[in-house]
């Protein structure tokens, strides 16, 4: 487990995806509480973007697309690092399409 510090210090040299756009193409939801939505975030179409329950429970996050690979484990396709008040917007205008 790393350290607080060490945290810290990753999430400081991380560069966050700065969300100048964004609109959503499509929501679907699907068992066991995930969501499916496509999203185009500063002119650029990320097809295939969930919503997924946290394993411990405690709320939930966004992920981005991936494939299974041969190894068993899911590589993304297309990643960028959300601020925690990015990640909440997301969130929040998905729930809002699926309450449409």
């Amino acid at each position: 487990m790393k350290s607080k510090k060490t945290q810290e210090s990753e999430q400081q040299e991380r560069s966050y995806l700065e969300l100048q756009s964004f609109e959503l193409k499509r929501v679907k939801e699907a068992k066991g509480g995930v969501v499916f939505f496509d999203a185009v975030i500063n002119g650029i179409t990320i097809y295939g973007m969930k919503i997924v329950p946290k394993k411990d429970q405690s709320g939930d996050f966004v992920a981005w697309p991936s494939t299974k690979g041969t190894d068993g484990e899911y590589h993304s396709t297309a990643f960028a690092f959300l601020r925690p008040e990015t990640e909440q917007s997301i969130m929040a205008a998905v729930q809002e399409k699926l309450d449409e």
